[in-house]
């Protein structure tokens, strides 16, 4: 049998952190966030953002992006206000239940890395992240 790509490998293990990082989360009360919420949480700075510039960001469109901020500003995560640069764009901002929810999102990603770290030891999980940072570099990333 063929050992699986590094492809594989990496979305497989993206996916098992974002499956625990949601598990946090509902734990945490946050019921309604599923998976692909991580995409506007990820690309969603404090001061807000455009979903054009959203979705360039997370690679997906725009269209795509605009139906997760609809979902979340439904759930009351995110509000669009008028872009103070430009009246006729909507600026993406975390409500205080956003900001709330992305606060215990970052202690949920502490406990996760803590965990992989439990697991793998400091050295092995030093060397993954900084094998990680080099090949985003090598993408300019």
């Amino acid at each position: 049998m063929n050992a699986p790509s590094t492809a594989t490998l990496l979305l497989q293990a993206f996916q098992c952190l974002i499956d625990e990082l949601v598990a946090d989360l509902h734990k945490a009360g946050y019921r309604e966030i599923r998976s692909a919420h991580s995409r506007v949480f990820e690309h969603l700075p404090a001061k807000g953002e455009r979903v054009v510039r959203m979705a360039r960001a997370a690679q997906m469109t725009q269209q795509s992006m605009t139906e997760l901020v609809e979902y979340l500003e439904r759930l009351g995560y995110v509000e669009r206000l008028p872009d103070p640069r430009d009246g006729r764009a909507k600026l993406v901002r975390l409500t205080d239940t956003g900001q709330k929810a992305a606060a215990a999102g970052r202690v949920a990603m502490r406990r996760i890395d803590a965990s992989w770290e439990s697991r793998l030891g400091k050295d092995r999980m030093r060397e993954m992240r900084s094998a990680l940072s080099d090949v985003l570099e090598l993408y300019g990333r």
